[in-house]
């Protein structure tokens, strides 16, 4: 009897197949393309710094970029703005892990790769040293790079190709006075004096108030044996305490990034330092948003407020101040100046004088009282007050000159016109004080002395009264005491 053949197991038709392999085809594809579009199908590695301890505008920014990153966790510009944030706000080893992801994205970026650079700086500066080779085949002609790169090797005593970093960087940028000063460093090593002596003096031309190139040089005319120039550049470390500036925008946009307090005020500083007292106006502003039971940042805006001329304005903040801290010693100071602006001398005194119990050598206070007291006609006490004011600061040029001005207001015009002397003294390229001296020498009859001020004054933009010009003309001609 024939064997009956085993059945195999009933298989699916090709047909019945089809949409099970459509399917499958589907879903690998969209793998495929959620590996390509967006990685690994790995919860996202994106720094997460302990945000309860930050300041709520500083933890708000970074959260922001952070779900900037978990929207478009491919770009390389999302990871590289989140490492800037977190790099403008201290958070240098969590930015560098976002530098690095942004440097796999974009690797022919720059930005990313210098930044790297600066992050690392503040915490390991071997990898620092390390990054700057990548940097530097990126980009080869950021001078700030190029100085980085050389002081970190200097650190290390390599000393070569140090000398041509800097000197490539000088090139770049000819009015660097940080190059300017690494050269004359690496001269005076090399016993190459007189090339220091130039690099050297070169940087003190440009940058005059750092500490650093006067410190150098000091160095150098020891070794020259130049003591009396030595004892002089010594000196001037002590007065000298600004750092040596160096030409470097991606970290200076990096560093606008940082909106903490420290960050925004010093900001704000910088603003009024060069005169844009609107942009500076605008971050009080917000710090006063910020912080509004925080006395002085009410007086911070109430002061560049009153430096616009408005004062109506600044005197509600320095109010505000006031009922914050009623002991605040520049809101008393700010609201009495506006208050004698405003001819209410009476108050004003008042808010001087309790300014001045906070802080009796307030050089400004003494100052704004004795002129509310000059307008209230106690002379005398005005008088000792401005006296005071000039044994506290012997060489400050608004006191004295306020000084000179209330002496001339009294007629008394050749004590007015030896403080007005004084002043040139200390800045004698003010224009309007030697009209005020060459007034009070005419006013004494010393013509040709004052002709010779009116003429220096109008050297300098001042335009001479008829009046007084007219007398002194007039006092030339009779022949001068």
């Amino acid at each position: 009897m024939a064997k009956k053949k085993k059945r195999r197991p009933l298989e699916p038709s090709r047909r019945a197949w089809a949409p099970l392999l459509a399917a499958g085809v589907v879903v690998v594809g969209l793998a495929l393309v959620g590996f390509f579009l967006f990685g690994a199908l790995e919860p996202l590695d994106i720094p997460d710094p302990d945000r309860s301890i930050m300041e709520p505008q500083v933890a708000a920014k970074i959260e922001n970029y952070r779900e900037e990153v978990r929207q478009a966790p491919r770009s390389h510009e999302a990871w590289g703005d989140l490492g800037v944030v977190l790099h403008a706000h201290g958070l240098e080893p969590e930015a560098t892990l976002c530098y690095q992801k942004a440097i796999e994205l974009a690797p022919e970026d720059f930005r990313w790769h210098y930044l790297l650079v600066q992050a690392y700086l503040a915490y390991d500066r071997d990898l620092a040293l390390e990054a700057s080779v990548s940097a530097l085949e990126v980009r080869s002609d950021y001078p700030a790079l190029l100085i980085t790169r050389a002081e970190l090797l200097e650190e290390r005593d390599l000393t070569l190709g140090v000398a041509e970093l800097y000197t490539r960087a000088l090139e770049l940028d000819p009015n660097s006075p940080s190059a300017e000063l690494a050269l004359g460093r690496v001269a005076i090593r090399a016993e190459d004096y007189e090339t220091a002596r130039f690099h050297l003096e070169r940087a003190a031309e440009l940058s005059p108030d750092a500490g650093a190139v006067h410190a150098a040089l000091a160095r150098l005319y020891r070794r020259l044996g130049d003591n009396d120039k030595a004892a002089q550049e010594a000196q001037r470390v002590r007065v000298s305490t600004r750092t040596v500036p160096i030409r470097d925008p991606l970290r200076s946009r990096m560093r606008q990034e940082s909106v903490s307090s420290t960050a925004m005020l010093n900001r704000a500083r910088n603003l009024v330092d060069q005169g844009d007292l609107s942009s500076a106006e605008a971050i009080y502003r917000d710090m006063v948003s910020l912080r509004p039971d925080d006395a002085a940042m009410n007086v911070r805006l109430g002061d560049v407020l009153s430096r616009q001329n408005r004062r109506s304005e600044a005197k509600e903040f320095y109010r505000a101040a006031l009922a914050i801290k009623d002991s605040d010693a520049a809101a008393h100071f700010g609201l009495g100046a506006a208050l004698s602006y405003e001819g209410a001398y009476e108050e004003a005194l008042s808010h001087f004088d309790k300014s001045l119990i906070e802080r009796s050598d307030l050089v400004a206070a003494i100052v704004g009282s004795a002129g509310a007291l000059a307008f209230l006609g106690r002379n005398v006490d005005a008088s000792a007050r401005y006296a005071n004011a000039l044994e506290l600061e012997p060489d400050n040029v608004s006191a004295r000159r306020a000084f000179a001005e209330f002496l001339f207001q009294q007629q008394r015009y050749a004590e007015a016109a030896d403080q007005f002397r004084r002043v040139l003294t200390i800045d004698a390229e003010l224009g309007i004080v030697h009209l005020q001296l060459g007034a009070s020498l005419a006013a004494t009859g010393a013509y040709e002395d004052a002709h010779s001020h009116l003429e220096r004054a109008r050297e300098l933009g001042q335009n001479v009264p008829a009046a007084v010009e007219q007398r002194v003309a007039q006092g030339l001609g009779r022949g001068s005491r």
